[in-house]
């Protein structure tokens, strides 16, 4: 039975809250680990990239927040593991150190750089050895993760100390740490070409397909991706605009526009985004959430990139 339109619209607003994170961390990863060009991208997959922040308040209230010395790094982990270590904080110093896959979810609980951390970070299918000198191992639900680190200092005068902490966080495949051979690397990917305007647009819609083939479906998502698939989205599809006659696909344009303007609003009023950064368990499948947090966390980190 072909759809209305207005099923069609009602379920691309669900599907566009739904895929926003996944499409917000593609559009990231690209621009900061497989585009040469961009001005974000440092070197590619397993190189950190570094930003510095000042504190988000002023007068008296700034003494009491650190300056932040903020690390990312994307990583491919289709052929083994990365182990990322961080250094126990020095007095004056804290630290944090988040592991998010590329729904954005966190995949391992962020320290407060209390004492010295070393985490495996694994893909969803990697069945090896952890082996010893590991605290504990990281997987989320894609072969891609990004991993970030923040120093802060209350000195802002002196970031000397801060600086050689941040140049003390290690991050290495896991046969450079054993001392063998590096496992054959994953296949050649055709990375799909992205920019942020993708999110505006029916481009959307391919960018997700494309993404949704470098994570594993996880079956709390069961019934959203039979209904997504309605209007063309799933794992190895192609999205064409030529398969839906014009009234459909003006519609799935409505719902796409609906969902945007929803959560522009609804990110308007949040004062807190941390509370909006969690886990797949934390999450279930508060999908609005997620994609809120998403958009979120984007304009702070684009923010502190300039």
């Amino acid at each position: 039975m072909e759809l209305t339109p207005a099923e069609a619209k009602a379920i691309a607003t669900a599907a566009y809250i739904f895929l926003t994170p996944l499409v917000s961390n593609y559009v990231d990863m690209y621009d900061e680990a497989i585009v040469p060009a961009s001005r974000r991208c440092d070197g590619g997959f397993g190189r950190w990239l570094r930003r510095r922040t000042s504190p988000t308040t002023e007068g008296d209230l700034a003494a009491a927040h650190p300056t932040w010395l903020h690390s990312s790094a994307w990583l491919d982990l289709r052929s083994e593991p990365w182990v990322v270590a961080a250094p126990p904080m020095e007095a004056g110093q804290v630290g944090i150190l988040r592991i998010t896959d590329l729904w954005g979810f966190l995949v391992d609980e962020p320290t407060d750089g209390r004492r010295a951390d070393r985490v495996l970070v694994a893909s969803p299918g990697w069945m090896g050895e952890v082996g010893t000198g590991i605290d504990r191992v990281a997987r989320g639900e894609s072969s891609f993760v990004q991993t970030e680190t923040w120093i802060g200092t209350f000195e802002p005068g002196d970031l000397s100390d801060a600086h050689h902490r941040r140049q003390d966080v290690e991050l290495a495949p896991l046969s450079e740490l054993r001392g063998v051979a590096a496992p054959v690397g994953g296949p050649p990917v055709e990375w799909l070409p992205v920019d942020w305007g993708v999110r505006t647009d029916n481009r959307f819609w391919s960018a997700a397909n494309f993404a949704l083939s470098l994570t594993r479906p996880n079956e709390q998502d069961r019934s959203i991706y039979e209904r997504i698939g309605e209007i063309g989205i799933g794992d190895g599809r192609r999205w064409e605009a030529s398969h839906f006659d014009d009234r459909v696909l003006e519609a799935i344009g409505e719902g796409m526009d609906d969902a945007i303007t929803e959560l522009m609003r609804a990110s308007a009023t949040v004062a807190d985004a941390r509370p909006l950064h969690r886990s797949r368990v934390d999450t279930d499948r508060d999908y609005f959430g997620r994609a809120l947090g998403a958009l979120q966390r984007r304009s702070v980190v684009h923010a502190e990139s300039g």
